[in-house]
């Protein structure tokens, strides 16, 4: 993966990838641990070249909504703009509280911001524990036992 990655994220001729702040080895981790559900559609634990396009697109993806959302091109995202990325593009209403939790998850620098790689692995992960809580949700009404945001503020605090 590290191969495959370490030539992904050159600067490709007709690619606009390369983003400054994002960290080979934290994308290469994050995408480990996500990717081969997502993409692996050969289920051999790992992706090919095929599916590797596909992956490649994910990210670029990411990119843009990482680029759009940081106002400033700081390269960081803080607590307002993540809530403006994650309410425009994805669609979620969490509280200010909320998104104080994601930036402390998701914030490995400590300066009360996100970085790009950072920003991939919380969409990644508020997902996927979107996907979960929703096949609990039968009636789709935002609620199981607990409310949706309870249930990830407990599920954050463990994890």
């Amino acid at each position: 993966m590290d191969a495959i990655l370490d030539f992904g994220f050159q600067d490709l001729p007709g690619t606009a990838f390369c983003y400054p702040l994002c960290d080979i080895h934290v994308c290469a981790n994050v995408l480990s641990l996500y990717v081969p559900a997502m993409f692996d559609r050969e289920y051999k634990g790992g992706v090919n070249f095929a599916e590797f396009t596909g992956v490649w697109k994910y990210i670029t993806d990411w990119q843009n909504i990482f680029r759009t959302y940081d106002r400033d091109n700081s390269g960081l995202i803080d607590k307002n703009e993540l809530k403006q990325a994650l309410t425009g593009f994805a669609g979620y209403r969490l509280t200010d509280q909320f998104y104080e939790i994601l930036i402390r998850k998701f914030d490995r620098q400590r300066r009360g911001q996100v970085a790009f790689d950072d920003f991939i692995q919380c969409c990644i992960v508020l997902q996927k524990l979107t996907d979960v809580f929703r096949r609990q949700d039968t009636d789709q009404d935002g609620w199981i036992q607990v409310s949706y945001e309870q249930y990830l503020s407990m599920v954050f605090s463990v994890i």
